[in-house]
């Protein structure tokens, strides 16, 4: 499953001079001298490596190794040598975790370090393209891929040198190892061995600003909660941050509001997160917030369960500072699993209740769960639920009780709009147990979209017969309701002096031990 937004951008060029291409081993004629480009030059970077300008050959593309000798946490900028002078050069780069050579023909395991446009110096002057806000950091020891792919080929277009061989050049930080000239279109064309790149690199020394998230895996029928600490160290105290996320490994590098460009994708997801966090819905949670005086914040992110939206996702978050965007943190990933339904029907808990919830003042609760409908599962047979939990006090043996399935109309997982489908009594048996009683829903109950299930029980003050599994993530989809004066209303919950409402909104994230199982 993949759903991005793809940004086309469709130019127009007026070339006033010929480009030749590498492989007749012609030399470019270049367009006369231009003016060096000093644009964002307050955003070097500290350390830098130029390889050389002097150039012979050129075409659209260059591809090294970049081996560091210490952590860096970002490259910043390039220059890079392109003309005709005054074209708008518009570069993309690319990176991968380990060499470039035997790939490059192949975009596969390559990824979008950023993409930055410059106003073309003109043949052996150096054109600034800014990359800073990219996140992307690499570790000492590492050998990484990089292709510079100038995407405004053919004008202007990338100018490089022929060499008899690999050539490296280098520093105390880091190295260059200067292998292939790229022809177009990006990857699959041409690849000419030996061309030097001419150009140099900006970077950061030192880690990136570091996020993380745990746990690293979310089930998309169980739903659960992401929890992120975000350490933007005190440069960033009090600074508005900004959550950002993309998923399915797509490709990143699309710019952002304001210029930035991250190694994540600005697309619909990313979209539907922080709008729901601007929206201040509750799906979000501080998504967008402020860095504390330490420059740090934690965030969290609630999945719903049974969503197929979500099923078979690898998620990647990142976080920068919001207005202006000035850096951006490593990324993470979180990988989104299809595991599928329970074989028998629907199901959020372990089997095991850890806690139990009542009335204070006694009365008749009924806790009831939401569920959506997957294929195969349009009826249900039987409602099954346990009674308290082990250790606690419960109503006994033989109280009255009663399950219900609710059709839900406007699928918004909100049960105060409810429409009852089925009602049938019972009693409560093997209370403490963690004992399912099946309760057998005759003639089956047919379902639609999304909908509740629901158990209830007479109980008298300082008893908890609702059973709580504390233990599975929980994703937000189980309630509680009740009538203190025991006349229970399930046909408008609403009409009950204890009103729906959704378990993690009163301190307890838990789903009940309660389900519904299919013919």
């Amino acid at each position: 499953m993949k759903r991005v937004l793809t940004l086309a951008v469709l130019l127009t060029l007026c070339v006033t001079t010929a480009w030749a291409t590498d492989d007749d081993g012609a030399i470019n004629p270049g367009s006369g001298i231009g003016i060096m480009s000093g644009e964002l030059s307050n955003v070097r970077a500290p350390g830098q490596l130029t390889t050389l300008f002097a150039q012979n050959n050129g075409f659209q593309g260059n591809m090294f190794d970049l081996e560091p000798a210490i952590d860096l946490s970002e490259i910043t900028a390039l220059d890079v040598n392109v003309d005709p002078a005054g074209e708008t050069a518009i570069v993309d780069v690319w990176y991968r975790m380990d060499t470039c050579v035997g790939h490059d023909l192949d975009p596969t395991g390559w990824s979008m370090l950023g993409s930055g446009s410059g106003t073309a110096a003109g043949i052996d002057l150096p054109t600034f393209i800014n990359l800073s806000g990219n996140g992307v950091s690499f570790a000492a020891g590492g050998t990484y891929g990089i292709y510079v792919d100038v995407t405004s080929y053919p004008s202007p277009g990338i100018n490089y040198t022929n060499a008899p061989s690999a050539t490296t050049y280098s520093n105390a930080d880091v190295s260059a190892t200067c292998y292939y000239g790229k022809g177009d279109p990006t990857f699959t064309g041409s690849t000419f061995t030996y061309r030097m790149w001419n150009g140099t690199i900006y970077y950061e020394a030192g880690p990136p600003l570091p996020l993380t998230v745990t746990p690293k895996n979310v089930s998309a029928w169980l739903g659960g909660q992401l929890d992120f600490a975000l350490n933007g160290g005190i440069d960033n105290a009090g600074k508005k941050y900004a959550l950002l996320a993309t998923f399915s490994g797509d490709t990143p590098g699309t710019n952002l509001p304001g210029g930035l460009v991250l190694p994540l994708n600005w697309d619909w997801f990313t979209d539907f997160l922080l709008g729901m966090a601007l929206n201040g819905s509750p799906l979000v949670i501080d998504f967008l917030g402020n860095l504390d005086v330490d420059g740090n914040a934690t965030a969290a992110l609630i999945f719903p369960g049974h969503c197929q939206l979500y099923q078979d996702l690898f998620m990647h978050f990142a976080f920068c500072t919001y207005g202006p965007f000035d850096f951006v943190s490593n990324s993470q990933m979180v990988t989104v699993t299809g595991a599928p339904p329970p074989p028998d029907g629907y199901q959020y808990d372990d089997g095991e209740a850890d806690n139990g919830l009542g009335l204070t003042a006694g009365g008749q609760m009924c806790w009831l769960q939401h569920f959506q409908k997957y294929s195969g599962g349009e009826t249900l047979a039987t409602i099954k639920t346990a009674w308290g939990y082990p250790g606690g006090s419960y109503p006994p043996a033989g109280t009255a009780g009663a399950v219900y399935v609710w059709d839900d109309p406007t699928n918004d997982g909100d049960p105060t709009d409810c429409s009852l489908l089925a009602t049938v009594a019972t009693t409560v048996q093997d209370p403490g147990t963690n004992m399912f009683t099946e309760v057998t829903l005759p003639g089956g109950t047919t379902i639609a979209g999304t909908f509740f299930i629901g158990a209830m029980s007479n109980q008298a003050a300082g008893q908890y017969p609702g059973p709580m599994d504390e233990t599975t993530p929980y994703g937000g989809e189980a309630w509680v309701v009740g009538d203190t004066t025991s006349n229970f209303d399930p046909n408008n919950l609403t009409n009950n002096d204890v009103a729906p409402v959704e378990l993690s909104t009163i301190g307890f994230p838990a789903y009940w031990l309660l389900r519904a199982t299919v013919p």
